[in-house]
């Protein structure tokens, strides 16, 4: 498959693919964007996985219908349904998140003290010690489950007091374990880098698997290169179910894309 110059479709249950996007342009800067965020329904984490099920399906099915050349899942959960059967896969390659974290995280550890800050139901499916250490045996994986951060990058507060106070809540027990690596678990966290460095503190390693998940995209690349020349912003496409408000916000001011092509639509409007 060559990607260089190709459709990439993304999909999240927010606006946390955004940093999905933004890694994707960096190894691939001539591809094009076809985002999907699914707001009028995120979190997904409280949700019956039946239901998510039906979100995911949908979404792969509009991803297709839209001609794209290959997906990235920024959602853990969306990943485990497709690798369970519970949702027909596309006809199109697939990209994950977690793998790619794992592996990342398992090469870089110095003392073999990985910390993984995630979603409550990512945490629960224990698929990231699972990934690690099959990668690398007698690592110590310490999980923290994060459920504040999600609805704080979904607002908008990316530094605010309960911005920092969550963080470090969050953080804090990892730091206290001795993990001199910690994964970004969660597409949306990486809006949040410079509160979990700060807390975190010098010399912890933060694995932010969507660049991971890129350069994989781009070795796929039949010719062998991630260069290319970037399209013209409008050439990317944003989508969500719910208010785009916030989208364009985050579109310009993560990716720098000015005038982004972008429009609300429910592809599944009558789930509730």
């Amino acid at each position: 498959m060559t990607v260089q110059g190709k459709k990439i479709g993304i999909f999240d249950s927010g606006v946390g693919g955004l940093t999905v996007a933004r890694a994707v342009l960096q190894a691939l800067p001539g591809a094009r964007i076809l985002y999907f965020a699914d707001t009028a329904y995120a979190p997904y984490g409280d949700r019956p996985l039946d239901q998510i099920s039906q979100f995911v399906e949908a979404i792969l099915r509009f991803l297709e219908g839209e001609g794209v050349d290959a997906i990235v899942a920024g959602c853990n959960i969306s990943w485990a349904l497709l690798l369970s059967g519970k949702v027909q896969a596309p006809s199109v390659p697939v990209f994950e998140l977690l793998t790619p974290g794992a592996q990342a995280a398992a090469a870089a550890t110095g003392n073999g003290i990985v910390g993984v800050l995630a979603t409550t139901r990512t945490v629960e499916s224990g698929a990231y010690p699972k990934a690690i250490e099959a990668r690398r045996p007698g690592v110590r994986v310490v999980q923290q489950a994060c459920p504040a951060l999600v609805p704080l990058v979904e607002r908008g507060e990316l530094d605010s007091p309960a911005a920092r106070q969550a963080v470090a809540e969050c953080v804090r027990p990892l730091r206290k374990a001795g993990a001199d690596t910690m994964v970004l678990g969660c597409t949306h966290y990486p809006f949040l880098t410079p509160l979990i460095a700060a807390e975190a503190g010098p010399g912890v390693w933060l694995v932010d698997p969507a660049d991971e998940a890129a350069r994989r995209l781009r070795q796929r690349d039949r010719l062998g290169v991630g260069g290319g020349e970037p399209v013209d912003g409008r050439a990317h496409r944003f989508y969500a179910s719910g208010a785009t408000d916030l989208l364009r916000r985050y579109v310009t001011d993560v990716l720098a894309v000015e005038e982004p092509t972008m429009a609300q639509l429910d592809v599944h409007p009558d789930v509730g």
